[in-house]
């Protein structure tokens, strides 16, 4: 799992040809959030690494995995760029938060000036009412 700058994250699954799964708690360390400690133990499972790390392509032409993971901290910097660029919300239609679990292909644009611009499109979004469990989180990545 990368941390850091969501413009990093990125970059560098953009480089890899990844698609970049992001995890967002709903609160801030300390609070109380079962729902976000079911997510975050998920993403942290064995079962999403290897689904994460697993070739992009049968015929093994490349070397990286499918998957670049992403967490930043909830109401960060960071958090809120990612939720801005990707137009996530911590809200659900019943006004509960919850945390946020989506799947991102980055695409390259040309700015007005020649210079390449990533830009994130949203694949996928889990509801996480409630968040999957491992084998569960595995399997949605594995659908996508």
């Amino acid at each position: 799992i990368h941390t850091g700058s969501f413009s990093d994250a990125l970059a560098a699954a953009r480089s890899q040809a990844r698609l970049l799964l992001i995890l967002i708690p709903s609160q801030k360390p300390g609070q109380k959030a079962s729902v976000d400690k079911e997510a975050l133990e998920a993403f942290l499972s064995q079962n999403v690494s290897n689904m994460a790390n697993r070739k992009a392509r049968k015929n093994g032409s490349t070397k990286t995995g499918s998957f670049y993971l992403w967490s930043a901290l909830p109401g960060s910097p960071e958090a809120s760029m990612a939720m801005k660029r990707v137009k996530l919300s911590l809200t659900n239609s019943k006004g509960a938060k919850r945390p946020i679990l989506a799947a991102v292909y980055v695409g390259n644009v040309m700015d007005p000036y020649g210079r390449a611009k990533f830009v994130p499109k949203l694949l996928a979004q889990h509801h996480s009412s409630p968040p999957p469990a491992a084998d569960m989180m595995a399997a949605w990545m594995n659908a996508l």
